[in-house]
């Protein structure tokens, strides 16, 4: 099925791209709704391209490998929620599978709110397809069982005022109390009652005995907010250094293959990316200076790598779209 005008397709992806994987892993009658360009952390280290694939079916993660590559993917019905972070320029989607966390991660930041909110509209419909419709549900109460609010009392004793009576009766002669009614009232007191239940804290006094002190409201309602605070800011520490640490970007990966007659390079691959705007074109463990920034900065010279261009004799291949790139995948 080829792709659609409607198929939303993400920054830094490569249309044949997404063209063989519309043709070689989208199952016969599934959509393709929308493709982000990032990394699978799983497989960072294998892969030339990451790509998610939205379709109307499920959530694919594709490593495009140099031989072959290789996909996961995660129907709506095991989504349980989306998460989004968003850094400078490069943010990550988090599906939350069955109690664990599966990332995709180096995205542009611009395609995260545009990806999360097809994998939640597509979680929405994959829910609304099994449900039963309001008029064909049974109410709350239609569904207690008649022994737990019995139409008369059969325990013979009235549980307000201790009358004795026969089986069968439905309010006691004595006081004149409905028994199901009763029943509910009692049950609905002890649910909705608002005493909290306050634990003893043990205290050593000055003579060596040991005493409880039953703590106030007040103080369990100041540990609750110390606590709850503490456990927020510890959350988002964990959380930036996971970030931080495991945001590795080597930058993108480009080949010579992969740009043929425009490829700008003596060698066959390298990785392009900027820090504070410096351009830079890494080679075999050296950085090259792509753009006037780094030059300043002290990067090695471009020009021992830099092909000449074969159709115009003195003059070198444009590296004008390596420098987009490189700018794009800051560190």
């Amino acid at each position: 099925m080829p792709i659609t005008y409607d198929t939303y397709i993400g920054k830094q992806c490569i249309k044949k791209h997404i063209e063989k994987a519309v043709d070689e892993i989208l199952s016969k009658n599934e959509i393709l709704l929308s493709a982000f360009h990032g990394q699978v952390m799983s497989k960072a280290n294998m892969s030339l391209h990451d790509y998610m694939l939205v379709t109307d079916q499920r959530v694919i993660f594709w490593s495009r490998g140099l031989v072959g590559g290789s996909t996961d993917s995660f129907h709506y019905s095991d989504i349980s929620s989306v998460e989004e972070a968003k850094g400078l320029l490069l943010g990550e989607i988090v599906l939350n599978i069955r109690g664990t966390k599966e990332r995709f991660r180096n995205m542009v930041k611009t395609d995260i709110p545009k990806a999360a909110k097809h994998i939640r509209d597509q979680i929405s419909l994959d829910r609304n397809k099994g449900n039963i419709p309001m008029q064909a549900q049974e109410s709350i109460p239609d569904k207690i069982k008649l022994q737990d609010f019995d139409v008369g009392n059969t325990e013979n004793k009235c549980p307000k005022c201790d009358f004795e009576y026969e089986n069968g009766v439905k309010e006691c002669p004595r006081c004149g109390i409905i028994f199901s009614k009763y029943k509910i009232t009692q049950t609905t007191k002890k649910v909705t009652s608002d005493k909290i239940i306050q634990p003893n804290v043990a205290k050593k006094g000055k003579n060596g005995n040991i005493y409880t002190k039953r703590l106030s409201k007040k103080d369990l309602i100041i540990a609750a907010i110390t606590a709850t605070v503490v456990f927020f800011i510890f959350t988002l520490i964990v959380a930036n250094n996971d970030y931080s640490q495991e945001n590795t970007n080597p930058g993108q990966l480009v080949t010579k293959n992969e740009f043929g007659e425009k490829w700008a390079f003596n060698v066959e691959e390298g990785y392009v990316y900027s820090i504070d705007k410096a351009a830079v074109f890494k080679a075999g463990g050296t950085e090259y200076q792509l753009n006037g920034v780094a030059k300043m900065k002290g990067y090695k010279p471009i020009d021992p790598i830099w092909r000449n261009n074969p159709d115009i004799p003195g003059t070198k291949i444009n590296i004008g779209p390596f420098i987009e790139l490189a700018l794009i995948n800051s560190k």
